[in-house]
């Protein structure tokens, strides 16, 4: 081989050694940069898997605490209505319990009554553990004014008051020697349920104007 053949071997044996250098410093350094993503990747999914369990724990424990909150606010919601309830109530007793002695005087001719209550807690006869309310209740010589009053009058709520006045004596002994007088009372009392309470004898007073009024006194008294 010539000198300048040899050279020629020589300089190309140098440069493959070299090139093999610096392909195999470069397969190093990407087998480097593989093993940090690789590690990156990995510590990525761990964060986000880590994230994942935070945010549905988080979830969980967010709706469990709208649950009570809701449950909480229900449990409000219904005492704060019952409450308005009672007061709608208490609030058409009060209104329609001062028109009774009105109606005594103009409708019966009792001008003078013996007794008039609101509210009246009685027993039934000796029994001190069976008690109920009534929301007025007015006597005179010759007659007994029995008053229930509804904010939202139901037919159902006709049906219980008949079968209090069947009971009224064992409350009410005094009702014995008088005539008994219901009157049912409301701010508004349906047709439906005046024709109800006038088929069962029974007053219906109700707003009227400016003032309560018997809406079917000829009705009952023609009965």
């Amino acid at each position: 081989m010539s000198a300048n053949l040899q050279k020629q071997v020589d300089g190309l044996e140098k440069r493959t050694d070299s090139l093999e250098n610096i392909l195999g410093q470069f397969i190093s350094s990407m087998n480097s940069t593989l093993t940090r993503m690789e590690a990156d990747t990995r510590a990525f999914r761990e964060e986000i898997r880590a994230d994942t369990k935070a945010f549905r724990e988080e979830i969980r424990a967010d709706t469990k605490a709208l649950k009570n909150e809701m449950k909480t606010l229900k449990k409000e919601t219904n005492k704060r209505w019952g409450e308005l309830a009672n007061k709608m109530g208490t609030l058409v007793e009060d209104i329609a319990a001062p028109n009774i002695p009105g109606i005594a005087a103009e409708y019966f001719g009792d001008r003078y009554l013996t007794f008039f209550g609101i509210r009246i807690r009685k027993p039934r006869g000796d029994s001190l553990s069976d008690q109920r309310e009534f929301d007025v209740v007015a006597v005179s010589e010759k007659n007994f004014y029995i008053n229930e009053t509804k904010s939202k009058p139901r037919p159902e709520d006709v049906r219980d008051f008949v079968s209090v006045l069947e009971e009224l004596p064992d409350y009410f002994p005094e009702c014995r020697g008088r005539k008994v007088i219901p009157v049912f009372s409301s701010l508004y009392i349906p047709e439906e349920i005046v024709i109800h309470l006038s088929r069962n004898g029974i007053y219906a007073m109700a707003m009227r104007e400016d003032t309560m009024d018997l809406l079917n006194f000829d009705e009952v008294v023609g009965k």
